[in-house]
């Protein structure tokens, strides 16, 4: 697993939020940790808590800002730009091939006469992965993405949850999706004209 709390992620003495900070593990570091099967939550994401070893020292990480996939470069500012990053594909054919059977991602891309986007389709990833990669990859875009999940995100009572934002530009105006239910989890960006807006 991979820390992805740009601020580092505290290591605790116990599986608590309360107990003592050993210390901080920075963002990206890949980890090696067993779960304990102790529930914890923060930002209205639920996780466990893991144990684990850096730097010589035995503690405890809380699972909601562990990522199981690789993070993104700062460079990159989609998640078609991460596709690209943890594929290493540059032909979009090879990159969905990738994405589908490393992943188990599907990547469709799409678009109209006056709109573009894609729509990326995550089979074994949760919604606290998702979340936690569109947050690194759009938070400049959407300064909302930088909230706690359940301030942003309207939770609907079939257990499925939604998180819709839009950004205008000087002539566009683009709009990101996450949305989970059941065993899935999806995000979309389309971005408009506004020209061609009705």
């Amino acid at each position: 697993m991979y820390v992805a709390e740009r601020s580092g992620l505290n290591m605790r003495e116990k599986p608590d939020a309360a107990s003592k900070r050993i210390l901080s593990v920075p963002y990206g570091t890949k980890i090696q940790a067993s779960d304990t099967g102790k529930p914890g939550e923060i930002e209205g994401l639920r996780d466990r808590w893991y144990k684990t070893t850096y730097n010589g020292k035995e503690g405890y990480l809380l699972g909601v800002y562990l990522a199981g996939m690789p993070l993104p470069r700062a460079s990159c500012g989609s998640f078609t730009g991460y596709f690209r990053q943890i594929t290493g594909a540059k032909d979009d054919g090879r990159m969905r091939e990738i994405l589908q059977k490393e992943f188990s991602i599907s990547y469709s891309e799409g678009g109209k006469t006056c709109a573009s986007g894609y729509t990326a389709s995550f089979e074994k990833q949760g919604l606290k992965d998702v979340f936690l990669l569109s947050r690194l990859l759009y938070e400049k875009e959407f300064p909302a993405l930088k909230q706690k999940f359940l301030s942003i995100a309207k939770k609907e009572k079939d257990g499925s949850a939604r998180i819709d934002l839009s950004r205008r530009g000087s002539r566009s105006v683009t709009e990101i999706s996450i949305v989970s239910q059941g065993d899935g989890v999806s995000f979309e960006e389309i971005t408009t004209d506004d020209p061609c807006e009705p």
